[in-house]
């Protein structure tokens, strides 16, 4: 693979079109999880009848390389991105997406070892019974905590694709309800885990918790779920620190070569090289518009030129689309394109 290709395929519009495809890819199996669990008003035999569809997508070995692919794929390319970001001043509805998209590992991790990992490895019989049962009736915590983490996963979720198609021009007329959707969805889960889990606890129900059964407490080796949490939380732990570290060796090596901004407001402010126009502003406090978020495909962030253009590097092919796309006249560059060297 020659270097050319190579820059071509890992080019930051590729990797952002990964990240989002990665990121539909997860909405759609929440998606799906989220309806399964909303039949659960119902009864609890409806959820588990409904659930060999969502089993059958996600559970064989391409639906389950494709699903946890994009887990992984995902979360590397958040810690990628808050890496790259040379300052951390964002509006507040990025700060909440980052922030929603660092707890999410936090919060799956219990869950996913307790469901498809002990199924896969230990052979438990994951049924709605099984986990309900476990967290409704004997850890009740843990159901909190995972009811919190589908709401929190449903809301990064929503915002990313909110940013995504907030500026079609067909996209005002399906947000009312798209708004709709992303609020019931998640509520009416919620009452499902709920009326599902008051029905287990009746002692009326009949728990099918015999050895070899639905519910069989003996199939989960002592000490083995616990290694993997201990290994897992660890691993995404030392990855947020050491994205951090790096940032912090980054900025005292950059603080050496600095490049000066000046406003036409009679603002001035020095920054390392690397930073973008966009992010000098947030840094000094000037309100700067950028609808989506700083990809470069909005143009709302775009600023003029007046002095010093000559100095400046060219623009990428993205921002070149973009400035073409709206016939941007002379000097006209995207705010968070734009990294000025001198």
């Amino acid at each position: 693979m020659t270097a050319a290709t190579f820059k071509r395929l890992f080019s930051e519009r590729q990797l952002r079109r990964l990240r989002l495809l990665t990121g539909l890819i997860i909405f759609l199996f929440l998606l799906m999880h989220l309806i399964n669990h909303s039949i659960g008003l119902v009864s609890v035999s409806a959820a588990d009848d409904a659930r060999p569809l969502l089993l059958a997508i996600w559970r064989n070995p391409l639906g389950s390389l494709l699903l946890y692919g994009s887990f992984l794929v995902h979360i590397i390319l958040v810690l990628r991105t808050l890496f790259i970001r040379r300052s951390l001043a964002m509006p507040k509805s990025e700060a909440l997406q980052v922030l929603l998209g660092l707890l999410i590992p936090l919060l799956l991790i219990d869950h996913v070892l307790g469901t498809r990992v002990s199924s896969h490895l230990f052979h438990l019989r994951d049924s709605y019974e099984t986990i309900v049962h476990s967290l409704w009736t004997k850890s009740p915590t843990d159901g909190v905590k995972q009811s919190i983490a589908l709401v929190v996963i449903w809301a990064h979720g929503c915002i990313g694709i909110h940013f995504w198609l907030r500026y079609r021009p067909w996209y005002p007329t399906l947000w009312p309800w798209a708004l709709t959707l992303a609020i019931m969805l998640p509520v009416l889960s919620l009452l499902g885990f709920v009326q599902m889990g008051r029905t287990i606890a009746n002692p009326t129900f009949p728990l099918s918790g015999f050895p070899g059964g639905t519910y069989d407490p003996t199939i989960l080796p002592a000490g083995a779920v616990e290694q993997l949490h201990l290994i897992l939380y660890g691993g995404f732990g030392a990855a947020v620190v050491l994205v951090f570290a790096a940032r912090g060796i980054r900025w005292l090596r950059e603080r050496a070569h600095l490049v000066t901004i000046r406003y036409i407001t009679g603002e001035v402010i020095s920054v390392p090289r690397g930073f973008t126009v966009l992010e000098a502003s947030r840094i000094a406090g000037k309100p700067h518009y950028a609808v989506c978020g700083g990809k470069g495909r909005c143009s709302t962030c775009r600023v003029q030129i007046i002095d010093g253009e000559e100095n400046l590097p060219a623009p990428d092919p993205a921002e070149q689309r973009t400035l073409e796309r709206i016939e941007a006249g002379p000097g006209v560059r995207l705010a968070c394109q734009l990294r000025p060297t001198t």
